[in-house]
């Protein structure tokens, strides 16, 4: 039973907030991906924390990736209750400053478990049920597209009027796959060159080392140190900042800006 696997892991009703298994820094770049429909839905995306935000009864309560409940700003459960009387479970992101939240997905609506849902589908849901305010918004046309393949330039073309920097494409056909952390059917367009890692080991007592990891990996074969294994799933050793003062737990995700990167071949696997 995967809901019993997920209250062994987190508070009941939580699953991880899922992330895009994809980066790329232009479209162009999606030409080397493959397995995809054709059919997007496409987010321009604020910077900040995601958070998994429950409604019941209502009772707000709000969980970060790694299931710890996370306190609100004052205001912010108010904001909550109002987008809707249903009650909820969303996926979205907390801005830095904490005072305002845009939401992307929804796994539960009022009963109704809807993580199986296609992504289109729970998209059109958001905006037939769910209305924004000032401080939590829902999926709408300034910041939403659903497009085909041949649309895609001109909705990001539009998305970017809106001087955002960071988009989420979700193949349209795709469910939320409810207790995974990363999504083999979306993708991250941002330009920057900033990616997410997960921290494989701390060492120090401050300023902190950091040993960071990419994936999961489908498995660890032939990679030898390089692999290093977070519940139980395996990760590459892509190499370790030092010197940091921010804190951070084995297992957080952390956004590191890249200058460059190296690669070479382990047993017929590519390393970077």
């Amino acid at each position: 039973d995967p809901d019993s696997m997920l209250i062994k892991v987190g508070p009941e009703g939580w699953a991880p907030p899922i992330r895009p298994m994809h980066r790329i820094f232009k479209q162009k770049d999606l030409d080397a991906l493959k397995g995809f429909s054709g059919d997007w839905v496409v987010n321009s995306i604020i910077e900040g924390d995601r958070l998994i935000v429950k409604k019941k009864g209502g009772r707000i309560t709000a969980y970060d990736e790694n299931g710890t409940r996370k306190s609100l700003d004052t205001g912010m459960p108010g904001s909550f209750k109002s987008i809707s009387d249903d009650d909820y479970i969303i996926d979205g992101i907390l801005s830095k400053d904490e005072d305002f939240f845009q939401v992307l997905d929804i796994t539960k609506h009022m009963d109704d478990d809807v993580a199986d849902l296609l992504t289109h589908e729970r998209v059109k849901l958001l905006r037939a049920h769910y209305s924004s305010n000032d401080k939590v918004e829902v999926p709408a046309p300034h910041n939403t597209r659903t497009t085909d393949e041949e649309g895609l330039k001109k909705a990001l073309e539009n998305l970017k009027g809106e001087s955002k920097k960071m988009y989420l494409l979700r193949d349209s056909q795709s469910t939320y796959m409810k207790g995974e952390r990363r999504h083999p059917k979306w993708v991250l367009l941002r330009s920057p060159k900033e990616l997410n890692f997960i921290v494989l080991d701390r060492k120090g007592k401050g300023p902190y080392s950091y040993r960071l990891g990419a994936g999961p990996l489908l498995d660890n074969e032939g990679l030898g140190n390089r692999a290093k294994s977070i519940d139980e799933k395996p990760y590459m050793d892509i190499g370790t900042i030092v010197r940091s003062d921010e804190t951070y737990n084995v297992g957080d995700i952390v956004s590191v800006g890249v200058d460059s990167v190296t690669q070479n071949s382990r047993s017929g696997r590519d390393v970077y």
